[in-house]
């Protein structure tokens, strides 16, 4: 009964990094006009933000700069994802990274692709690269945080 009951727990947990790549699927699948309509709401925004703490937002390129992060961010939460359901089923931290990373990077390859046939989008070799950068972050993170748990647990039982 345990094993089939973790087995339902890994099985979700793969679903989750799959929901989230459907997410990106659309904000990919969005026409060039509604991603920039949807970059310059986030834009107004952020710059109403800085206002506010007094700092000037004239002379910033914050489209670019949000764009570029929010390519970074939803790559990072995909490699976390990954990382999580790999790790849940095969217990290896490293290969949990390394299978996060390749296959994060894989989905960003075929996500840019996609974008080439949306009207108004383009296919950029860098935004594969700011999305390889986010899911390399997280899955490090995850290594990290996972491997200081092994240390403090095994200091624990010295």
């Amino acid at each position: 009964m345990h094993k089939h009951k973790n087995r339902n727990k890994n099985i979700w947990l793969w679903t989750l990094p799959i929901l989230w790549m459907g997410v990106i699927f659309a904000f990919s699948h969005q026409p060039g006009r509604d991603s920039a309509q949807l970059s310059g709401h986030i834009t107004m925004y952020i710059e109403g933000l800085l206002r506010i703490l007094g700092i000037d937002p004239s002379g910033m390129d914050l489209v670019f700069f949000i764009r570029k992060a929010a390519h970074f961010s939803i790559y990072f939460v995909l490699g976390i994802l990954v990382f999580t359901a790999n790790y849940a089923n095969r217990g290896k931290i490293v290969e949990s990274a390394v299978v996060a990373v390749l296959l994060s990077t894989g989905y960003a390859f075929l996500d840019e692709y996609h974008q080439s046939f949306i009207p108004g989008r383009s296919c950029q070799l860098t935004d594969v690269l700011i999305d390889s950068s986010g899911t390399f972050t997280g899955s490090a993170a995850c290594l990290g945080l996972r491997s200081l748990k092994k240390h403090v647990r095994n200091n624990k039982n010295a």
